[in-house]
C-alpha cells in the first residue's frame, strides 16, 4: 500500500519536474511549494517503511539520511493566489460638436404702399345735458352725479340694455368697488341696498334712494364722482 502511494507521488514528482524544467528560472512559487509538498510526503512514506522485523525504521543519522532532512520544518501551505488586477475602462473620447452655422439675415421686408388717410370724420356736436325728470327736487349739487345723456352709438346703446337684476348684473369686482368707495367698506350694507333697489318699481322711487346715499356717502367727492355715475347708470338700466 506504501509503495503504491510512493509510486504515485513519484508519477507526480517526475511530471511537476518536468513543467519546471521547461519554465527553466521562471518557475512560480506554486510550483515550487507543490513540489516541496510531493518530497515531503514521499519522505514519510519511506521513512515509516518496515526494514526488517523486530526493527524500528532507522531515523535522524543512524539511517544514514541529513540531519537537517530530519529536523526539516514543515512546509507552509500555499499562500493564496493574487487577487485579479482592477481594469479601469478607459474614459469615453469627447466628442466635440462642431457649432451650427450661422442662419442667413431675413430679407429686407418688402416696403408695402401706404395706406390712403381716411376722410376726416365731422365733428360730433356735444351731447346736450339735461337734469334729470323726477317728481322730487334734486340738489343742485348732485346734478352732476345724475345727469343723463341719451346714448347715439350703437356700442354705447348695447351697453345700456334692460337689467332685470342689479345683483346678477355686477361683477365681482365691481362689487368690491363699490363696496369700498361708495359705501364705506360696508359690503353688507350695499347688498340691502341692490335689494331694496331690485323690489322697486318706479325710477323716481329708485332716484330718491340714490340722493340719499349720495348725500350720506359724499359721492360728489372727485375721486367717487365717475365710479358713482357707473352706478347710476346701472341702476337706470333696471328702469
Amino acid at each position: 500500500m506504501s509503495f503504491s502511494q510512493a509510486e504515485i507521488l513519484l508519477g507526480k514528482i517526475i511530471a511537476l519536474h518536468k513543467s519546471m524544467r521547461l519554465d527553466d528560472e521562471a518557475v512560480s512559487t506554486i510550483e515550487r511549494d507543490l513540489m516541496l509538498d510531493h518530497l515531503r510526503k514521499l519522505y514519510d512514506i519511506y521513512l515509516n517503511i518496515s526494514v526488517e522485523k523486530g526493527k524500528k525504521p532507522a531515523t535522524g543519522a543512524a539511517a544514514g539520511s541529513p540531519p537537517e532532512a530530519v529536523s526539516r520544518p514543515p512546509v507552509p501551505p500555499p499562500p493564496a493566489p493574487p487577487p485579479p488586477p482592477v481594469v479601469i475602462p478607459p474614459p469615453p473620447p469627447v466628442v466635440t460638436v462642431p457649432p451650427r452655422p450661422a442662419a442667413p439675415p431675413p430679407p429686407p421686408p418688402v416696403p408695402q404702399p401706404r395706406p390712403a388717410a381716411p376722410p376726416a370724420a365731422a365733428p360730433v356736436p356735444p351731447a346736450v345735458t339735461t337734469r334729470p325728470a323726477s317728481a322730487f327736487s334734486i340738489p343742485s349739487s348732485l346734478f352732476p352725479l345724475f345727469e343723463y345723456r341719451p346714448s347715439r352709438e350703437l356700442a354705447d346703446k348695447l351697453g345700456e340694455q334692460r337689467v332685470e337684476d342689479l345683483s346678477r348684473a355686477l361683477t365681482i369686482n365691481e362689487r368690491q368697488l363699490y363696496a369700498h368707495e361708495l359705501f364705506g367698506k360696508d359690503h353688507q350694507g350695499m347688498l340691502e341696498v341692490i335689494g331694496k333697489l331690485n323690489q322697486l318699481r318706479e325710477l323716481d322711487d329708485a332716484l330718491q334712494l340714490l340722493v340719499s346715499l349720495a348725500n350720506r356717502y359724499n359721492w360728489v367727492e372727485e375721486e367717487r364722482m365717475d365710479i358713482a355715475k357707473d352706478f347710476i347708470r346701472l341702476v337706470r338700466r333696471k328702469f
